[in-house]
């Protein structure tokens, strides 16, 4: 499970033990025009697990 360490402008999620390779940095802005498929937007990001027991 994710958890929130930093927060501001930017937030830091961090997993597991955290460290490098452990962390997610996501950016809010509410400014920003809605996306439009293939320009400017995360579609899917993949985590990987070491088994499926953990989703």
């Amino acid at each position: 499970m994710f958890k929130e360490i930093a927060e501001g402008s930017f937030h830091l999620f961090e997993v597991g033990e955290g460290g490098n390779g452990a962390q997610v940095i996501v950016e809010y802005k509410a400014i920003l025009p809605s996306a439009r498929q293939g320009f400017g937007t995360v579609r899917r990001a993949a985590f990987r697990v070491e088994d499926h027991s953990v989703l």
